[in-house]
């Protein structure tokens, strides 16, 4: 029943991140992503954008509120829902 359900629906989801900004150092490869103290996934790439600032791609658990501030080692992150 459980694949019927979820057929067409991967678990996770890519997001754009808006990192804080407040930390001079981008976060690596595979970092954390954490919501409430629960990890919801991790960082594929991050970098500075010259426009947007630093920005990092993510795999969330697509159970994750749009809304919701995350976390990557401290620095807070904002799901971007401007560009999809």
């Amino acid at each position: 029943m459980a694949k019927v359900f979820n057929l067409g629906q991967p678990p996770r989801k890519l997001v754009l991140l808006h990192l804080d900004g407040s930390m001079v150092d981008i976060p690596e490869h595979g970092t954390k992503i954490t919501l409430d103290g629960k990890d919801v996934g991790y960082i594929g790439t991050a970098s500075r954008h010259y426009e947007l600032g630093p920005i990092a791609l993510g795999i969330i658990k697509r159970n994750t509120l749009e809304n919701s501030t995350l976390y990557i080692r401290n620095i807070s992150a904002k799901i971007n829902l401007e560009i999809k």
